[in-house]
Formats: C-alpha cells, structure tokens, sequence
C-alpha cells in the first residue's frame, strides 16, 4: 500500500479546529464592539467584593482573554485585511482603527448619563484634556487633582473662552460633567478606584477619591502614528501649529488621486467600510474602488463572512452586512425606549415616502418631520418618556432619531439644510418587516 500524507482528521481533531474557529470568531467581533478591552474592573478597584460586577465586566474580560490566546492570528488579520492595528498588554487589548471617512459625524463616544446618546461638545473638550493631563500625572490622581488640572490646562488655552467653552468647579454643571469623564475613563480601565465615591462631586466640590491610573493602556488609547512634537505635548505652552497640522494630517486616510492607490490600500477601504458601517453604499465609492469590489466581491464578502460572520445581502445600491444574531451592533432596532421607538416610527414614515417616490434619493422637509412626530407624541404619551409637553424637547426628540437614522445609514443630513436625503435601506426598517423578524421570516 503506498502512503499518502493526508490522513484522515480524528473527531478530537475537528471538535479542536471548530473550537479554535469560534474563538477567533469571538475574540475579532469583541474587539469591533469595543476597541478597548481589559483585565480586571476599573470600577471595583478598590480590592471589595468582585462578586457584584456586571455582567459586561465578566464579559469584557473573557473577550480580552480570548484575544490574548489567539493574538497573532488576530494581529495578522486585522493587518492583512484592514491595516489595523492590535496592541495587547499584560491588562489590556487596544484596537487601533484608522478611520475610513472623516466627514462621518455619527460615532461620537457615548456619553454614560444619557440613554445611548454622544458627549456634548464641552465634555468632548474636557475628555481630551482629561487624557492630556493624566498622561503626566504618574500612577495616582485624586479627583480633586484631576479636577484642578483640567480647570487650569482649560484656562491656559484662550481658544476654548473664545468658543465659549469655559469651566468652573464652583458650577454643578462643571462638576456633572467630570463626573461623566471619570466614569468612562473607569468604564475603559484607564482609571481604578481605590476609595472613595465620586457620584455625590455633582452636588459638593468637597468630595474626593482616590484612583490607579493605568500609563500604559492610556498611552495605547493616546497611540499616535508617530511621536508628537514636544511643543504640543504640553496645553499650557504655546502651539507649534505646523507641528500640530502635519501631525493631524498624517492621522487621516489617504487623499491621494485614485489612481495612485494600491490594491491592498483599496481592500483595506472597502473591508473597513463594510465592517465599519450597517450599510455600504456603492456612490460612495471612487470608480475604480467600485471596479476592485466587483471584481473581488466574492473574495471579500468571504474573507467577512468565515472570520466574523456577518452575512451578505447585496443591492443594486450598496451591500449591508447581516448580523443574524444580533450582538454585533451599537444600535438595535426596534428598541423599546422612547427614542428607539420613535425612530422605528419615524423610519416607517419615511420608507412610506421613500416607496411613493420614482427617485432614488428621495429628500424630505425636517419641518414636516417636525408636524408628524408632534401626532406621533400625542399617540404615544402614555408610555414615552415624560416632558415632551414643550416644542423645544420634541425638536430634541426629533434630533435624537435622526441621529440615529443617520447612524443606520437610513438618511444623510448636511448641516444647515432643511432637507434630509431618504436612503434606500430604509425601506428594511417598516413596521411589517419588523414583524416578520419576529416570527423568523425576515431580519
């Protein structure tokens, strides 16, 4: 009998493979939902009782040791595919993600105090400043100095008074938002509690705690694509602006011609953008990215599909990318809260529009919008939340679902216009598909 060198695989053999596969699986969906994973709970770090963590902290830190297993296959994929980068730690993962559209103003970091909605523009720039001032504050920092020194890195950046971001510990409202700060940057284990309870800083400036800084995860959230200039490191010396716009320049994708991309730099695009958004459109791409994606589309969606397991669902329009199980998203619909649902009648609405219309991109008056969820509240007032009385906190209602919209890729909006673009996609999003869903016939 002549041997052969392919042996047939043993059933332990493939029970392994499988398991290894889903691990993998696991470990890269993990790090698309949160770029940041760690070792431990940040906001039960003061040694008490690890009984009474969340059910996300045990989560987050069986993500983080399924990624710290699989490492190198994890590193060589987002590498091969993306052009991403892993950073992994004793304590912590950080995904570094290079952005694929700038002019994307949907994913603003979710601000802890609000059901699911993005920091305000002030607590943006009191976020950065509190990173800036961490990055030199040692192992330790209390909240009073942590506090002190994000007034005063504030105040020595005349820009912020000019645009009218000014703050004092003597204002609850200041006070509120380090609050805010203090809790994401224990929720991304850049800070541990060791004493104390910041919750009550709101209502007295005398309250103080004691926290761990974690230098090296937060020099991996800080991770710049190389050195900063020593005349920017520090807030309170004067800008070395050139310095600071080749910095940022370097930061953002390529904006060379077309023609003078490469072929992996266009695959890492087209997969970025496909893992990146619920829907990619094809008029967002140049022409020859639309040519690469319909010659290697099989390949692609492929490639997708085996390492996360999103599935594919093709368009004249675009492609969405199907998470049948639902556990890959930041925003679910339908959602039962108030805005969640006013967004699913909003989206019927508009997909009504959208269906009784020959154009492709159809466009609709915010205003209109505007008289059809002030009906939609009155319908509804007996079980959305309280305080829509007032036009002004319907027009934020109205902001908040169109945020979210635009999130899903469901419409765009410009600044300054009245009008917002109807997406095709958002016909997936009527009342009756949703009911579908649920009987699993649809998603």
């Amino acid at each position: 009998m002549i041997a052969t060198d392919e042996s047939p695989r043993s059933p332990l053999s493939e029970v392994l493979d499988a398991t290894r596969h889903e691990e993998r699986r696991r470990a890269l969906r993990a790090l698309l939902m949160r770029p940041i994973l760690t070792l431990g709970d940040g906001m039960r770090g003061d040694g008490r009782d690890r009984s009474t963590k969340s059910k996300s902290s045990y989560a987050n830190e069986e993500s983080f040791v399924l990624v710290r297993r699989h490492q190198a296959y994890l590193s060589n994929w987002f590498a091969r595919y993306t052009g991403w980068t892993l950073i992994l730690r004793s304590g912590s993962a950080r995904l570094v993600k290079r952005t694929v559209d700038i002019h994307d103003a949907t994913r603003g970091a979710i601000d802890p105090a609000s059901a699911g909605g993005s920091l305000s523009r002030s607590r943006y720039v009191m976020w950065c400043l509190a990173l800036s001032v961490l990055h030199t504050s040692g192992r330790q920092t209390t909240l009073q100095r942590l506090a002190d020194e994000i007034i005063r890195a504030a105040e020595s950046i005349p820009e912020l008074a000019t645009a009218g971001l000014q703050f004092s510990l003597k204002t609850a409202t200041t006070r509120r938002s380090l609050v805010c700060i203090v809790r994401m940057l224990l929720r991304e284990g850049l800070l541990s509690r060791v004493e104390g309870d910041e919750s009550k800083f709101g209502e007295s400036d005398t309250v103080d705690c004691l926290y761990d800084i974690d230098p090296g995860l937060l020099v991996d959230v800080l991770y710049l694509p190389r050195s900063l200039p020593g005349t920017v490191l520090d807030p309170s010396t004067n800008h070395d602006t050139r310095a600071m716009t080749e910095l940022l320049t370097s930061m953002l994708p390529s904006e060379r011609d077309d023609d003078e991309m490469r072929p992996r730099e266009i695959e890492h695009r087209l997969i970025g953008l496909m893992l990146d958004n619920p829907v990619l459109y094809f008029d967002q791409l140049s022409e020859r990215e639309f040519a690469y994606w319909q010659s290697q589309r099989q390949r692609l969606l492929q490639v997708i599909e085996d390492a996360v397991g999103l599935v594919a669902e093709i368009r004249r329009e675009g492609v969405a990318l199907l998470d049948l199980d639902g556990t890959l998203t930041d925003v679910k619909m339908p959602d039962a809260a108030t805005v969640g649902h006013a967004t699913l009648l909003i989206g019927e609405f508009l997909a009504t529009q959208f269906r009784g219309t020959e154009s492709d991109r159809p466009t609709f008056a915010i205003s209109m919008l505007m008289l059809h969820l002030n009906k939609l509240a009155k319908e509804h007032q007996t079980h959305w939340r309280k305080g829509l009385d007032e036009a002004s906190d319907r027009q934020e209602l109205l902001s908040e679902v169109l945020m979210r919209l635009e999130m899903l890729r469901l419409i765009r909006q410009s600044e300054g216009d009245d009008r917002i673009e109807i997406l095709p996609a958002i016909c997936r999003f009527g009342l009756e598909s949703i009911k579908r869903s649920k009987k699993g016939k649809s998603s």
